[in-house]
């Protein structure tokens, strides 16, 4: 697990957003760029900085994901999953846009009003 964020996939994600891709299937991208063994703290720390979620709004990834063997964290509901994320993203979408794509920005900041 690392602390940073590839501006490259932070960019990515957001393309994905704007092409009405769903979350799940950027789920799937985060994984398939990190690895099978990235740890859900990534996936989540990468919706964070893309899209401005609180900890809160991003917590639905870890909850309806699981480790169902040596595959890494598969999502176990892709509805639930999408209809829990999907709607913050499409919402914050002013949000996100102006966000800027630099590993150094604070996930969530905007959202949080910085705190």
């Amino acid at each position: 697990m690392s602390g940073h964020t590839d501006p490259k996939l932070v960019e990515a994600l957001r393309t994905m957003a704007q092409d009405d891709r769903m979350p799940s299937e950027m789920f799937v991208a985060i994984k398939g760029r990190l690895g099978t063994a990235c740890h859900i703290l990534d996936i989540i720390r990468y919706f964070r900085a893309a899209f401005g979620l609180t900890l809160a709004e991003a917590k639905p990834l870890a909850c309806v994901s699981d480790y169902p063997g040596d595959t890494g964290r598969e999502i176990v509901d892709v509805p639930l999953l999408d209809s829990l994320i999907q709607p913050v993203i499409v919402a914050r979408a002013p949000v996100w846009r102006a966000l800027p794509v630099s590993p150094d920005a604070e996930p969530g900041a905007a959202a949080d009003g910085g705190a």
